[in-house]
């Protein structure tokens, strides 16, 4: 069945998009820039006259105003923009890292869109990039939040030993990098990568995400004490092997952590510290709009 361009548009707000649908959507790069047009400058009035009419200039991807001749640029501002790879490969690389659970790797991506393992290494980054630009950090979290921390990277044994105690539950980032998640519960998951797992440090990115009076859970973790004073604080012990009490448990964080590193271990194998946050956003905006009807390619366009 052939799907005409305006309701494979409308198909788009309902479901992800395979292999068939993008190339019935997209041939060329004008196809891409119809697209970016429909997406980006719906209702769009002339900046310089406020005319309404304008005509499409795909040579300079750009539109014309039809009273002043002003030159709108569609790529302008975007992750596109001043990119010589072709759009449609740029699309193509949106569809596949959206569509894809655990993500796409730059050298899976590269005889994919048939470009240098440097271009498909740029363009996921961009992509990742134009994903984080989706928080808004504004938005506090209430009702039951769920906090705990993890570690990337490293292949030493005992990696969470604590020297001082000898406790292997304890925290050590000496060949790890330590990310810190709050997760509320039913809703968003934001993450830091943060220097040390310390006090004053969790309490900071706590006081800044999460309202006051609201329901913290964390583990029995020391730098979480304290919470008491401002939340209703409800602990799990587990090295006690107390995972669940009632309410109180951080299994919705647990299992973010765990989507997260079998993305990691399965696709890329290895993360640099310099570009953990961009494979956190990655990560993050897939579980955050899980819940959406409309598609993350459709989704992530209006975002770049």
């Amino acid at each position: 069945m052939k799907i005409d361009k305006q309701s494979s548009y409308l198909l788009l707000n309902y479901l992800q998009m395979n292999i068939i649908t993008f190339y019935e959507m997209f041939k060329t790069d004008k196809d891409c820039l119809d697209y970016l047009r429909e997406h980006r400058y719906k209702g769009f009035k002339c900046p310089k006259c406020g005319n309404g009419k304008f005509w499409m200039i795909y040579s300079r991807k750009c539109m014309e105003c039809a009273g002043c001749g002003h030159q709108e640029y569609l790529t302008a501002g975007t992750i596109f923009h001043k990119s010589r790879t072709k759009l449609i490969k740029w699309f193509y690389a949106i569809n596949l890292i959206t569509t894809a659970k655990k993500g796409v790797s730059a050298l899976w991506l590269k005889d994919q869109i048939k470009v240098t393992y440097k271009t498909a290494w740029r363009i996921l980054h961009k992509i990742r990039e134009a994903m984080d630009n989706d928080d808004d950090d504004s938005d506090m979290f209430g009702g039951i939040t769920e906090v705990d921390e993890t570690y990337i990277g490293g292949k030493e044994k005992f990696k969470h030993a604590d020297k001082r105690t000898k406790n292997t539950q304890g925290r050590n980032t000496k060949t790890k990098t330590a990310v810190f998640g709050m997760l509320n519960r039913g809703g968003d998951v934001e993450t830091e990568v943060v220097k040390n797992v310390s006090k004053s440090t969790l309490h900071a990115l706590i006081h800044g995400k999460i309202k006051k009076g609201s329901k913290v859970m964390s583990d029995e973790w020391r730098s979480y004490n304290g919470l008491d004073k401002h939340y209703d604080h409800g602990k799990v012990n587990h090295s006690r092997g107390n995972y669940v009490n009632g309410e109180d448990h951080t299994n919705g964080i647990e299992n973010f952590w765990s989507l997260l590193k079998r993305g990691i271990i399965g696709i890329y194998h290895h993360v640099s510290k310099k570009w953990l946050h961009n494979y956190l956003a990655e990560f993050e905006f897939r579980y955050n709009y899980r819940k959406s009807k409309a598609s993350l390619f459709d989704i992530l366009l209006t975002k770049v």
